[in-house]
């Protein structure tokens, strides 16, 4: 979605507000100068420095004496420094947020100290309830800001190829077209398997409204896309074949359309794309630039190609879905693979106990990964051992879907990824009080940065298979299409 372009009345209180805040801060250390009378004058609250020193004092009397002068001066300092960045306006939503957290502060610890008047008597609540509605405004117009994200766009329409008018291109019906330029892309022609694969010369996609056009450097495999409905046709109904398959992207952001402001030129991303356009097994991909995440600082471009989409299912699986709580018992089905080795890692992050299902083989892997118990389901049924469970995550299906009911406690529930669970077969097992659920995984910026958070704290890893270039897609696809394999496939754009 585009951002909201600025008008009037909007950008009128956009701009006062953020130069009464960065004004007030001002005045509020040109106060304790003295710059504005000496104490007893009008409007004058301190008058000198040492009225502020003991006015701090006052307010965090449980705080030892010795710390007092230094409290006091880095209030100072924080507010002169807000105070400057919010009147020039230099990253504006991040100093008001700042100073909305630094407002609050000051305004509870009044009350505590003081009494809730006190922080009334200087609007100190309001001030801070402003300063953060400025830190979430979609634009910060009249800012330094605005004149280097207006470089920025300058200089990019200036490198690239497309005309003033549009580019020589158009988007329609949800797919980004392009005329003229071209890149190495995997694409579709009919639909099919991975025999329908083909590296050839593609048009360049051009930018939609609310698009960031991404330089790939690698993109997760899902084999079961060659099935999907949506990896042939637009977000419409109507058909996109060719069609470039691929939703999982990590890469560097190469432009954005005209008001886009959720990433910049430079910025390394990655993301889960729209299942209903082109997807990212190609040189360059057009995202929806809200669904754009920074990718995790501890891992490079092709490793972060292997998080959005397994990542992103377990977390709405369990969160969204299932509810999971600290303390439930959760079996995983098909734990070693590119959805369960996540499911696993996130159960167990969350405070689950969690028993896995794979292969003999994948036993230590899984045990490594945090599950508290590994079945091996070529030789025993997990419906004989197991009891009591309050979530089941399902990545295989069928038979294995239908004898997960008996292990599920009155209240469980079972959350299938590869297919809908039939009314019937949910009906039958409601009686209990258990309940099923089907989803499709959905893109998510916000989840995608949690997620990026706890791979950076070590508590979540991605594990790949195997990393494969571009032109060799083909073979990766068959290789993801026959299964157990441990963790994701993924595409490098470049030779890995």
């Amino acid at each position: 979605m585009a951002a909201p372009r600025w008008t009037g009345l909007a950008t009128f209180g956009s701009v006062f507000l953020r130069l009464a805040l960065g004004i007030s801060f001002l005045s509020a250390v040109a106060d304790r100068f003295g710059l504005w009378g000496v104490y007893g004058q009008p409007n004058v609250s301190w008058g000198n420095y040492a009225r502020f020193v003991d006015y701090t004092a006052a307010l965090n009397w449980f705080l030892p004496a010795a710390t007092i002068p230094a409290m006091a001066m880095i209030a100072t300092a924080a507010e002169t420094l807000f105070g400057l960045l919010l009147v020039v306006g230099w990253n504006t939503r991040i100093v008001a947020l700042l100073s909305g957290a630094l407002l609050t502060t000051f305004a509870l610890t009044m009350t505590v100290a003081l009494g809730v008047k006190a922080p009334l008597n200087f609007s100190v609540f309001s001030a801070a309830g402003g300063a953060l509605l400025l830190g979430v405004c979609a634009d910060v117009p009249f800012t330094v800001d605005e004149l280097l994200r207006r470089s920025r766009q300058r200089n990019q329409e200036r490198s690239t190829s497309f005309s003033k008018a549009g580019g020589g291109g158009n988007t329609r019906n949800g797919r980004a077209v392009s005329e003229g330029a071209t890149m190495k892309a995997i694409r579709l022609h009919k639909e099919g398997g991975p025999e329908q694969l083909v590296y050839e010369d593609a048009p360049k996609p051009q930018l939609g409204a609310g698009d960031a056009l991404i330089r790939v450097h690698a993109t997760g495999i899902t084999p079961a896309e060659l099935t999907y409905a949506e990896t042939y046709r637009n977000c419409d109904g109507s058909d996109r074949l060719p069609a470039i398959p691929g939703h999982e992207v990590s890469g560097v952001v190469e432009s954005v359309a005209h008001g886009v402001t959720d990433v910049s030129i430079g910025d390394e991303v990655y993301a889960l794309t729209s299942f209903c356009r082109d997807g990212a097994a190609a040189e360059y991909v057009a995202v929806h630039a809200a669904d754009l995440a920074p990718k995790p600082k501890t891992l490079n471009l092709v490793q972060a190609a292997a998080v959005p989409l397994s990542a992103l299912t377990a977390w709405q699986a369990f969160f969204d879905h299932a509810r999971l709580a600290p303390g439930q018992r959760v079996l995983i089905h098909g734990a070693a693979g590119g959805v369960g080795g996540f499911a696993v890692q996130i159960a167990r992050w969350h405070g689950a106990y969690v028993i896995g299902t794979a292969s003999a083989e994948n036993r230590d892997f899984l045990l490594d990964l945090g599950a508290n118990e590994v079945i091996d389901y070529q030789h025993v049924r997990f419906e004989e051992i197991v009891r009591d469970m309050d979530v089941v995550l399902d990545t295989i299906g069928g038979g294995t879907r239908e004898r997960s009911w008996q292990v599920l406690k009155p209240g469980g529930i079972l959350v299938s990824l590869p297919e809908p669970i039939p009314e019937s077969e949910a009906a039958a097992h409601g009686k209990d009080s258990k309940r099923g659920v089907f989803f499709i995984v959905r893109p998510d910026r916000e989840q995608l940065s949690q997620i990026a958070a706890l791979i950076d704290a070590g508590a979540v890893r991605p594990v790949i298979a195997q990393t494969v270039p571009l032109t060799e897609a083909r073979e990766a696809f068959e290789r993801g299409v026959a299964g157990h394999t441990r963790g994701k496939l993924v595409l490098a754009v470049d030779k890995p």
